[in-house]
């Protein structure tokens, strides 16, 4: 028999395993630069005091006119004109609405007044006219005459089976 050779097992080489490697290399790198950028700022580095040998600052006068100040309407003004304006037409309105309640209320009254002058008329007793009809005629029966009986009631009984039950 032939006998086949073993097989000889091998690590797996994945691409994320190199990914992951590189991303943690580049990331402890950034890190480290993050850090001596830092220290770099911590350090105090002094600016030399310039102002001390300058000439003070002095503002420079304007050639410019002055302003004029010649007819001006402020906004306040306005507001009260305005407001004015709708003050009165808001009064206008409700004039109107309570000429409108008003008449309304007149109109109802009206239709009160006239619904219990109809209501009075009507509960006046008025007399009827006595109806005449037609007169009723009785015609004879052809059936005979019903005979009276007396009942035959059994209290007799009754009363003795009452008088044994006790």
């Amino acid at each position: 028999k032939k006998t086949k050779p073993v097989t000889i097992p091998e690590p797996f080489q994945l691409e994320l395993d190199e990914r992951g490697v590189k991303r943690l290399q580049e990331f402890s790198q950034k890190v480290e630069e993050e850090n001596t950028h830092l220290k770099e700022q911590a350090k105090f580095r002094a600016n030399p005091a310039k102002v001390l040998h300058q000439e003070p600052f002095c503002p420079a006068k304007s050639s410019k006119p002055l302003t004029d100040i010649s007819g001006f309407e402020l906004n306040t003004e306005q507001r009260s004109h305005k407001r004015e304006n709708f003050e009165m037409h808001k009064k206008a309105r409700e004039a109107e609405i309570e000429a409108a309640k008003r008449q309304r209320e007149r109109q109802k009254e009206e239709e009160e007044k006239a619904y219990v002058a109809k209501v009075r008329a009507e509960a006046v007793h008025k007399s009827q006219p006595i109806k005449r009809f037609k007169s009723v005629e009785v015609l004879p029966s052809d059936r005979p005459l019903t005979f009276a009986e007396s009942p035959k009631f059994e209290t007799d009984r009754r009363l003795r089976s009452k008088v044994n039950c006790f």
